[in-house]
């Protein structure tokens, strides 16, 4: 028995072209393979990343800076913490828009700087911007590039700078729909993969369970989350704590852009949503909270998931994770569960659930996923950008342009 994204990826290549869902679907669908083929890019890349982080790492005074633009920036927000740990040094993610605006305050005087930066095309004026501005600011510069286009003017640059090193993931990652999907989960499978690097045979079983708990997602919550959204919204809200906050970020976008702009869509922590973001759950909202299998934290999502039910705020209220007990499940009008993960690894899994959700409720409105914005308002590459050289204005006063799209 097929369920709706299935149904999805055997309609003929005319219907696909018709409905613009020739693209989202199978990069939807396709991410565990495509997460598997990560791993192997990056332990064949290993020896390379072993010196370039242990150069890193002698630095009495450095900063990791991770940076993108858009869904770019938010896996940087999954996998922050992990670096903060694997390399024992400040961590921050700051995203490539405030770097080529404000670059003098990303870059602390006299620290060496690594930053990391995630790209699907690697072609936008922001990931340029942001690189080249980290040269001219910060003298103890490395670059480790994340990106799903090797030829990508982002990747070219860093292969051509002495002590950068530069991951590139399989074409298939590089999607071709507007929204980010597979390329997202496996930018991030890449830097859990390289915090990760003195730890492999141990990181190749979290990723095996990932692997299994991304087919659980995708074979049985496409037909409840394709039903909810049927039945209609038109706000979501997304909850998510530790790395998962990442989760929701990139799910609250998702959403939104797949729908151009029809579902508004917001995102917070369990606790940090009462302190002003809660005013926006109305009766027509879809709570999604991507619960925690840690007690302790989920102890927090618990009551928040009381309160919600108390103060009967919310159409539905979806819960997302694995090891779901019976008070989770009273307290939740829906739930997608799956195997157990690590609670500081699950955001590629919990993602799969936020590109479904916009997958489904952009067919339901009558939009083609795979380029919603029929007025072109939202593009793949941004357009209409250019990024001017600090360095530059504050030496000369001039604006001379570095990148333009």
């Amino acid at each position: 028995m097929t369920n709706p994204l299935q149904e999805l990826l055997v309609l003929s290549k005319a219907d696909q072209d018709t409905r613009g869902l020739r693209y989202t679907p199978h990069e939807i669908f396709q991410q565990p393979e495509m997460w598997n083929n990560t791993q192997e890019r990056v332990h064949a890349m290993k020896p390379d990343l072993d010196v370039f982080f242990q150069d890193f790492v002698q630095e009495q005074s450095r900063q990791i800076v991770l940076s993108g633009a858009g869904t770019s920036e938010f896996a940087g927000v999954c996998v922050e913490s992990l670096f903060r740990h694997a390399l024992c040094s400040p961590a921050q993610v700051i995203s490539s828009p405030q770097l080529v605006a404000t670059p003098e305050q990303a870059f602390p005087p006299g620290h060496a700087v690594l930053l990391i930066s995630f790209a699907r095309s690697g072609g936008s004026p922001e990931s340029i911007g942001a690189f080249l501005s980290a040269e001219n600011l910060a003298p103890r510069i490395r670059h480790l590039v994340i990106t799903c286009n090797a030829e990508g003017a982002l990747a070219c640059m860093a292969r051509e700078r002495k002590g950068s090193v530069v991951v590139v993931l399989d074409e298939r990652a590089n999607d071709r729909g507007l929204a980010m999907t597979s390329s997202l989960t496996s930018m991030v499978i890449a830097a859990q993969s390289i915090a990760h690097r003195e730890k492999t045979h141990e990181y190749n079983e979290h990723l095996s369970r990932l692997v299994t708990a991304a087919h659980a997602v995708l074979d049985s919550a496409p037909e409840l989350l394709d039903r909810l959204c049927r039945e209609g919204f038109s706000r979501g809200v997304f909850l998510g704590d530790g790395n998962d906050y990442g989760a929701a970020m990139e799910s609250h976008l998702k959403l939104q852009e797949l729908t151009c702009g029809k579902v508004m869509c917001t995102y917070e922590t369990f606790l940090g949503v009462r302190h002003g973001p809660e005013a926006v759950i109305d009766e027509d909202s879809l709570v999604v909270a991507f619960l925690s299998p840690d007690p302790f934290v989920r102890r927090y999502h618990l009551d928040l998931l009381g309160e919600l039910r108390e103060k009967q705020l919310g159409k539905v209220i979806l819960g997302v994770g694995c090891c779901l007990e019976a008070g989770v499940r009273e307290l939740c009008d829906a739930v997608v569960e799956y195997p157990c993960v690590s609670p500081s690894l699950a955001s590629p899994v919990n993602v799969i659930v936020g590109q479904l959700l916009g997958l489904f409720r952009s067919i339901a409105l009558g939009f083609k996923p795979d380029s919603p914005s029929a007025a072109g308002v939202i593009n793949r590459v941004v357009k209409g950008v250019r990024v001017y050289d600090r360095a530059a204005y504050l030496r000369e006063g001039v604006f001379r342009v570095i990148a333009e799209s």
